[in-house]
């Protein structure tokens, strides 16, 4: 298997620099690393000078405004960041029942605002999911009496329930984020039949050559 292989990679001169910059660039790249299960999308930024001094790391759609304010179209990668070629975000269901409060002992981390840029949702969606959510505790308490061992057992089903209903919500979106992926890669790579799993064969090739 290949160790670090760039399949695309784009680099953006900034628009406008902060005092004391003198360079300054976005880059968009999937790439592949070894171990991992597929490739993966990043947008990094690299602001450099000498009375600046330097500033590297992902690219958030704040500083993409202020330094790259022409440059809107780099907020569908930015969306992207760390996501698979396939384009679903990093540890897309265990880390979205963290943000959606899921967790046991961790129901007060919730974090809407967290929820919605995981599953790359409005924040009124995030809203609605969460409110469906909970909406199951509410009936259970409506029909048990806490602290009798109906509720607690009760109260094992709905959570199981509430886990049930959040991961086939993320199935369900799994098709509209492979088409965010795919029309990411076709702009970057400027091929309009490239598929998502065009590197698959790449690396099988490359692999048999390296024996």
């Amino acid at each position: 298997m290949l160790r670090d292989t760039v399949f695309f990679q784009r680099e953006v001169k900034a628009d406008r620099l902060p005092d004391g910059a003198t360079k300054g660039k976005a880059v968009i790249r999937l790439h592949y690393i070894k171990g991992n299960s597929e490739p993966y999308w990043s947008v990094t930024k690299e602001i450099t000078g000498r009375r600046y001094g330097s500033s590297f790391g992902t690219l958030s759609k704040e500083v993409r405004r202020k330094y790259w304010p022409r440059q809107k179209w780099i907020d569908k990668y930015i969306d992207l960041h760390l996501s698979g070629v396939s384009g679903q975000p990093m540890n897309l269901v265990e880390n979205g029942k963290y943000h959606a409060g899921l967790c046991k002992g961790m129901e007060k981390e919730r974090n809407l605002e967290h929820l919605a840029s995981h599953l790359r949702i409005s924040d009124e969606e995030a809203q609605r999911l969460v409110d469906r959510l909970d909406d199951m505790v509410t009936d259970l308490e409506l029909d048990f009496v806490p602290g009798t061992e109906e509720y607690d057992e009760a109260n094992k089903l709905t959570r199981a329930k509430q886990h049930k209903a959040f991961e086939e919500y993320c199935l369900h979106h799994s098709i509209r984020y492979a088409q965010e992926s795919r029309e990411a890669l076709i702009e970057l790579s400027g091929n309009d039949h490239i598929e998502l799993d065009f590197w698959k064969e790449e690396i099988q090739c490359k692999s048999t050559h390296t024996k």
